[in-house]
């Protein structure tokens, strides 16, 4: 009833009725919105060691050329 309430009322936004459904059933069950813990992509580690490395390594190619790499190629461990 709440997300047939909510199309109507915002009917530019163009939501799927089933897709509000489950929008509300989640917020009446958890009283959140946030995902479930371990849920999506993992995070990377990022650090200020690891960003310094890297930097250190892309300045270090300046002066020699034909020898470029990308920040994820010089990231990658050896």
């Amino acid at each position: 009833m709440v997300a047939r309430k909510m199309i109507s009322e915002f009917p530019g936004r163009n939501w799927k009725l089933n897709s509000l459904n489950r929008l509300v059933k989640k917020i009446d069950e958890t009283d959140s919105l946030d995902g479930k813990v371990g849920s999506g992509r993992p995070q990377t580690v990022r650090t200020a060691d690891s960003i310094a490395v890297v930097g250190e390594m892309i300045c270090s190619q300046e002066d020699k050329p034909g020898t470029h790499k990308s920040p994820i190629e010089i990231s990658r461990p050896c």
